[in-house]
């Protein structure tokens, strides 16, 4: 894999202030255990016009991959969103489920864009949600998870090597 960065803050902790809220969805921290294994999910409850986003700075006229991880006790549809605040959002129905599943949307944001935005919302009905490991990267495809606190992170490529050749 290559090198990659998470563009976003605190991508494990939603309760977070760096995470806008919206609609005054109700933010539990620590409800659930990750996909990691770690109890650092949090549960929001979702009405339909609530939600909750990220904006990160970006690169115009580059593409952009958003994920996050998303399940929930009985199914659920919400949305998921990316913008760049000037062309049209990119907007993608979620059908969450039981079991965890990673939520991933790409979007080319505008070459006067100075950032992109991930965002999940209730629209479609919304409902009790567990969510963590959001990601904002840059390239059309989405890395493996990268944790990140206070700052955006990196993580070097992934470099294979066989034992005993030369």
């Amino acid at each position: 894999e290559e090198q990659r960065s998470n563009l976003v803050r605190q991508s494990a902790d939603i309760s977070n202030a760096v995470w806008a809220k919206f609609g005054a969805p109700a933010v539990t921290t620590n409800a659930a255990t990750a996909p990691d294994g770690t109890m650092t999910a949090a549960s929001l409850l979702l009405s339909p016009t609530a939600g909750f986003y990220q904006s990160n700075t970006a690169v115009g006229g580059s593409a952009y991959t958003t994920s996050i991880w998303l399940r929930a006790d009985s199914p659920i549809t919400l949305r998921q969103a990316v913008t760049d605040g000037i062309s049209t959002p990119t907007l993608a129905p979620i059908s969450v489920t039981s079991a965890w599943q990673r939520c991933v949307l790409t979007k080319t944001i505008a070459s006067a864009a100075t950032h992109v935005e991930i965002q999940v919302d209730g629209t479609g009905g919304g409902g009790l949600v567990y969510v963590w490991g959001g990601q904002v990267e840059l390239g059309s495809t989405a890395s493996s998870y990268i944790p990140t606190t206070t700052a955006a992170a990196t993580r070097a490529a992934d470099r294979q090597y066989l034992s005993g050749q030369t």
